[in-house]
């Protein structure tokens, strides 16, 4: 189960997304192996009340932003979309990608949706993005050797404030895997993920 801060702040921005015309990107970020796709889930699943049926989520969870703009004309406005790390951003930024991640958030606000975004690093963003177009980052990490925790940081409102503004640490809490919740679902997404990262390893590079 999610946490009762992050459900209660999921209620609100439901409310501003499906009610008041607003469209929400948020990036989760973390290591290899953090998590990242974990809590992604079970925030679409919870947002989208899919808890009780979750391989419908699927619909909802894409891989690279071609998958994005195949899948969201079959939602309805409000929904939420994940996307798991798209073209490995880091590892292969090139102008053109760039040019193609301006014309998805470009049709993300106009589908007024949560959109959750996975990657390994916030720096992995292109600078606009992350100082334009994200609301909120969940970076997963340890401490003490404890796994599975998640600090979120919102962007401050008002006008912009210069081209490298400083999210507000807002929460720190806990969050758990569903591997053992959710196994058939968990075990499509991650053949799902790997499908899609051999796809990227054994593209041509040009």
């Amino acid at each position: 189960m999610l946490d009762a801060w992050l459900r209660s702040n999921l209620d609100a921005t439901k409310r501003l997304v499906r009610n008041q015309d607003w469209d929400y990107p948020i990036v989760i970020t973390g290591p290899e192996r953090s998590g990242k796709t974990a809590l992604a889930t079970q925030i679409g699943l919870y947002y989208e009340g899919l808890e009780s049926d979750p391989m419908k989520i699927l619909k909802h969870s894409v891989w690279g932003f071609e998958g994005i703009e195949s899948a969201l004309p079959g939602l309805p406005k409000g929904s939420a979309i994940i996307c798991h790390e798209p073209n490995l951003f880091g590892r292969r930024s090139t102008s053109k990608l760039n040019v193609r991640a301006m014309r998805v958030f470009t049709i993300v606000g106009a589908y007024n949706v949560l959109f959750i975004l996975t990657l390994p690093s916030w720096h992995d963003l292109d600078r606009y993005f992350r100082n334009h177009r994200i609301r909120a980052h969940g970076r997963i990490h340890t401490e003490n050797g404890q796994r599975g925790l998640v600090t979120w940081s919102i962007r401050p409102q008002g006008e912009d404030i210069g081209e490298d503004i400083q999210f507000l640490e807002v929460n720190t809490h806990r969050f758990e895997s569903i591997q053992g919740i959710y196994p058939v679902l968990w075990d499509e997404i991650e053949r799902r993920d790997k499908a899609y990262k051999h796809a990227i390893l054994t593209m041509p590079i040009k």
